[in-house]
């Protein structure tokens, strides 16, 4: 009977120590179970993301206006006369750009005409301008563009020295001080259907009988779509 109860203890220690055995390879498994399906999910999560199209980055900014986009000088003068970019405007509703340049012309001999060499690509996005207007290659200048013939005043002569003269009497006569140059400036406004890179071109005016020239920023091809509106599917 003795021996029968240490048979007994003897199967059940073995059972506990297998037991004690058991437990520890039960956790491993358990845990290398859980690492190779974080595996598994983790890359099916990557290669996901990589079948999914990049889409650009995007900031924010006032979509009407993009003065910050010019470059080239935005003012030339020319024999004291000159020609500015006053402001370029794009409004995104009629995907049209509205450009004002102010010319001044001062003096005489006065402006008879100007003209701006936009390029090709670019005239035949005109749409209207605040002038009369021709489309081509200006004889005088030799300036390929859109030019502009009304002409500017040049108020007349007015520009009559200051010399001191002296009478028959031996008295100095004091003429009267030098008037001002007269200037005519007036606002041309070009509109173009799209939105624009810009850039230097030449500028040419006619006063009198002389050409000048000079260089200022206008556009010179159509900008590139990088919107974040577009999706990137096919319509």
């Amino acid at each position: 009977m003795k021996r029968t109860r240490i048979f007994a203890r003897t199967q059940q220690a073995q059972a506990l120590m297998e037991y004690q055995v058991l437990i520890p390879m039960g956790i491993l498994i358990a845990l290398m179970a859980g690492a190779i399906g974080a595996f598994l999910t983790t890359s099916f999560q990557e290669t996901a993301d990589g079948l999914q199209p990049e889409t650009p980055d995007c900031e924010e900014g006032d979509p009407g206006s993009n003065e910050n986009d010019t470059q080239g000088p935005s003012y030339a003068t020319m024999a004291g006369h000159s020609v500015t970019l006053t402001s370029h405007v794009y409004n995104e509703t009629t995907n049209t750009t509205t450009i004002t340049y102010r010319v001044t012309s001062s003096g005489d001999p006065a402006i008879s005409h100007w003209i701006l060499a936009l390029p090709a690509n670019i005239l035949s996005k005109l749409s209207s301008a605040s002038e009369a207007y021709e489309i081509g290659t200006d004889p005088t200048t030799g300036v390929t563009g859109i030019k502009f013939d009304r002409g500017y005043d040049s108020g007349g002569s007015g520009n009559k020295g200051n010399g001191n003269k002296r009478s028959d009497a031996g008295i100095v006569l004091v003429s009267a001080p030098r008037q001002p140059r007269y200037a005519e400036t007036r606002d041309i406004m070009i509109i173009l259907v799209g939105d624009f890179e810009w850039n230097g071109v030449t500028v040419a005016i006619k006063a009198g009988t002389q050409t000048y020239s000079s260089t200022i920023t206008a556009p010179v091809r159509v900008k590139e779509d990088n919107s974040c509106d577009n999706d990137g599917s096919d319509s």
